[in-house]
């Protein structure tokens, strides 16, 4: 029964992977279990964190999201789905710190230096299948880049719940805005 419902799982998750980022062609999205059952966080020294991710309703939604974005030899192993879900963790990690009222945005290095396996980055974002185009537009300088990624973390760490952010679409509008970001 265990191995039935890990091979339905898995089919699950891999029928998710149909590389279309703005429509999701599957009728059944994975869930909780299917991530549980084909045992997600396996082989990971941060296994606490995907279980935590797994137990985010918000967050399984963006992970499911970042899936539906991605071709089935992307996600067709237990260490591809831990590493984006690492970085879906990490977002949710951010969430979930309460910022303090005196906080002024651009100004949290240390919050975001302390999210495990540090502050996200531009290739994280487009590992989850996002256009970093707005990030990284030519000529941009590092002092620039820096002041973009610090805006969709700031963009992120404003937010309530994973349920703001339980999309790529949501995602992507924070990198999007960023565009007008020149000094």
């Amino acid at each position: 029964a265990q191995i039935k419902a890990m091979v339905v799982s898995f089919n699950t998750i891999l029928n998710e992977a149909d590389g279309d980022k703005n429509q999701d062609l599957t009728s059944t999205d994975p869930g909780k279990s299917d991530y549980e059952n084909v045992g997600f966080g396996n082989g990971s020294i941060f296994k606490t964190n995907l279980v935590a991710l797994l137990n985010n309703a918000g967050s399984v939604s963006l992970l499911t999201d970042v899936i539906g974005a991605k071709s089935k030899d992307q996600v067709n192993s237990i260490k591809e789905l831990n590493d984006l879900g690492l970085i879906v963790s990490r977002i949710q990690e951010l969430v979930d710190k309460n910022p303090a009222s005196n906080l002024v945005a651009q100004k949290n290095d240390t919050i975001y230096d302390s999210i495990t396996n540090g502050r996200l980055t531009v290739k994280d974002f487009q590992d989850l299948g996002l256009d970093v185009a707005y990030l990284t537009s030519t000529n941009v300088s590092a002092d620039v880049l820096t002041h973009r990624v610090n805006a969709v973390m700031d963009s992120i760490f404003s937010l309530s719940t994973m349920a703001d952010l339980d999309s790529l679409s949501k995602l992507q509008i924070y990198i999007t805005k960023t565009s007008g970001i020149s000094a």
